[in-house]
C-alpha cells in the first residue's frame, strides 16, 4: 500500500504516455548526426582552400618548367654583339615589369652561387644592362662589356 492510500484512501490515477503533440522527427531523432555534420562542413569549408594551395605548391603546378640557365649559357650570351629579352626569358626566371616606365627587369639565378640581373628596354626588346654578381665573392661583371668566358675560365 502506498502512502497516498493510506493518507487519502484513493488509488492516483496513473498518468498515460500521450503522443499528441510530441511527434518525432528526423530532426529530433538525429541531433547528433546533424551537429556532427554541422561541424564537419565548417572544418572542411576552412580547411580545403588552404589545403589545395599547400598541394598545388607541393606538386609542382605553379614551377617554372623553362630550363635554368647555366654558365655555359651566359658565355654563349655574352659574345653576342646584342642581347635580346626573349634570349633571357626563355630560362628560368623573375621577371617584372613596372608600370609607366619603359623597361622590365629580369633575374636569372645560375646554380652554385651566381645571379644574373638585366634589364631590357620593353620597346625595342634590347638587353641594356646585365650584370652577374657571384654570391661568394661579391664580385660583380658587366656581361654585355666584360670577358665573361675568361672570368670563367679562372
Amino acid at each position: 500500500m502506498s502512502n497516498w492510500e493510506k493518507r487519502y484512501g484513493v488509488k492516483p490515477a496513473k498518468e498515460e504516455k500521450t503522443t499528441k503533440g510530441k511527434t518525432e522527427t528526423f530532426f529530433s531523432r538525429n541531433v547528433r548526426l546533424i551537429t556532427f555534420l554541422i561541424t564537419l562542413g565548417v572544418f572542411l569549408a576552412a580547411f580545403l582552400p588552404i589545403a589545395y594551395l599547400e598541394a598545388r605548391e607541393y606538386f609542382g603546378q605553379d614551377a617554372d618548367t623553362r630550363p635554368k640557365m647555366t654558365t655555359y649559357d651566359l658565355i654563349i650570351l655574352s659574345e653576342q654583339p646584342e642581347i635580346k629579352m626573349s634570349q633571357l626569358t626563355k630560362f628560368a626566371c623573375e621577371e617584372s615589369r613596372q608600370e609607366g616606365q619603359n623597361f622590365s627587369l629580369i633575374q636569372l639565378y645560375i646554380e652554385p652561387n651566381y645571379i644574373v640581373m638585366a634589364s631590357a628596354d620593353t620597346a625595342t626588346g634590347m638587353v641594356v644592362y646585365c650584370k652577374m654578381l657571384n654570391n661568394e665573392t661579391n664580385e660583380e661583371i658587366d656581361v654585355l662589356e666584360d670577358d665573361v668566358r675568361a672570368y670563367f675560365g679562372n
